[in-house]
């Protein structure tokens, strides 16, 4: 895949801080693997700059189109509904996760395939300043796919439960422990967003997109495989009860389904390949 950056406009956000920069990327001619990334976007409603990291993250996703999967994390830190707020994004699989990508000193921060590049202290994957997030995605999206997954969900309406199958090949032989994970998301949610690093305050019908619902995998992801040969096949099956629509929320037409591999013998990856879709 090749894409053309000609420029863009990056917000700086640091901790605690509103002051915006404006950096001016050069065209620069960038040859993509079929690797898809996962992007875990730790934010929050009550998060004021939270909004320019999504910005960012909606800038990738239009820039890297079937390359990049996002999931929003709504855990403890930030995470309060307004007080007119119809929903509660956070959860207890949103809040394991937060927790499991620490440390990181606020939001926003995103890990990315959860890397740990070169840069970073020793052990940490979470980058806390947007205007790294695309140079991240840049340097991962090189690198060369070593496996494929597929899902497959049926979804029954009379129970609302959905019969999702992930099947994984390798592409290279990869040796050592693989994991599986799987989460469970929802997009399109209308809700108050706390938007003052923007200078909006509060945006009442703010639009929350890839937001973490549930978890159908154990936080470290599922066993898979030890060693994976080319053109291996590891197939792995979850059921999951979709609780009732209410309020807008838990719609079937905006839930996905998304499937990443972990490498097992690291606690928390790095991503070795990603894959969506929706839960139908």
């Amino acid at each position: 895949m090749k894409y053309q950056f000609f420029a863009l406009i990056v917000v700086s956000v640091f901790l605690g801080a509103c002051t915006e920069t404006m950096v001016m990327i050069p065209e620069i001619s960038n040859e993509c693997t079929e690797k898809v990334i996962l992007v875990e976007e730790l934010t929050g409603v009550s998060c004021p700059n939270c909004p320019k990291g999504t910005e960012v993250v909606e800038d990738i996703l239009a820039l890297f189109p079937g390359t990049v999967i996002v999931v929003g994390v709504h855990g403890d830190f930030l995470s309060e509904p307004k007080s007119d707020s119809k929903y509660d994004f956070r959860s207890e699989p949103a809040k394991a996760v937060e927790d499991f990508l620490k440390p990181w000193l606020g939001k926003p921060a995103a890990t990315v395939d959860r890397f740990p590049f070169v840069d970073l202290p020793d052990g940490e994957i979470t980058l806390i300043n947007p205007n790294q997030w695309l140079s991240r995605v840049e340097q991962r999206c090189q690198t060369p796919q070593s496996l494929d997954i597929q899902i497959d969900s049926n979804y029954d309406e009379e129970s609302r439960q959905a019969t999702i199958t992930v099947t994984t090949t390798g592409m290279v032989p990869i040796e050592g422990e693989l994991r599986m994970n799987l989460f469970i998301t929802e997009s399109h949610l209308i809700d108050p967003q706390d938007a003052g690093g923007l200078g909006q305050g509060i945006i009442s019908d703010y639009e929350h997109n890839h937001v973490l619902k549930d978890m159908l995998s154990e936080l470290t992801g599922d066993f898979l495989v030890n060693n994976l040969s080319i053109d291996q096949s590891v197939t792995k099956t979850y059921t999951y009860e979709m609780p009732a629509e209410s309020n807008g929320e838990w719609l079937l037409d905006n839930m996905e389904v998304v499937a990443f591999v972990t490498e097992g013998g690291q606690t928390r990856g790095p991503v070795l390949h990603a894959a969506i879709t929706h839960m139908d």
